[in-house]
């Protein structure tokens, strides 16, 4: 397993419309990735989502919600601060807003995949396709000992990767060029 490069973090702001704004959660429902995308052909994963609260995740303060494969509601992730948060990117999931007086969650996500997967669209070069550009993906044995411009070009490839959900940012329309 590699960590990709698409870490990222969300910062809620309580009371805030459902607009989208850097670092809010996203609110509209959504897959990371198609089935086909995150699955070999035989329907075994390639990947995994990680989502880790860094404050307690809580039905008012934007806790995730999740609805399995068949399912038609959504069930609140509620979880502490620091528990991790797992499923496969093809699951359809999206952030709660965080209510006027509450505590905003703050988390982190990211995504492992099989070292001998495809990167996903934004991740950098893996053993599948060498070629590809961006920060390469850290290993059990590298992501200790990231270099500063490693973990800077880290932070560059999320901002690219996520500016599509911050419209009307100042600056991120020079992104939608990239």
């Amino acid at each position: 397993m590699v960590l990709e490069s698409d870490v990222n973090c969300w910062a809620l702001r309580a009371g805030a419309p459902r607009e989208n704004y850097v670092g809010c959660g996203f609110s509209a429902p959504h897959r990371d990735l198609a089935y086909d995308r995150c699955h070999d052909a035989d329907g075994a994963p390639q990947s995994l989502s990680l989502w880790v609260p860094l404050t307690a995740a809580t039905r008012d303060n934007g806790c995730m919600r999740v609805v399995a494969r068949g399912g038609e509601h959504g069930t609140a992730l509620v979880a502490g601060a620091g528990d991790v948060c797992c499923w496969e990117p093809s699951l359809l999931h999206w952030a709660g807003a965080c209510e006027a007086g509450e505590v905003p969650r703050v988390s982190i996500g990211a995504t492992f995949r099989r070292a001998d997967a495809p990167a996903s669209r934004f991740g950098g070069p893996s053993a599948a396709d060498p070629s590809r550009a961006g920060p390469p993906p850290a290993s059990r044995a590298t992501a200790r000992d990231l270099p500063l411009a490693t973990r800077l070009s880290y932070v560059a490839k999320a901002l690219v990767a996520y500016a599509h959900w911050y419209p009307g940012f100042p600056g991120f329309d020079a992104l939608h060029r990239c």
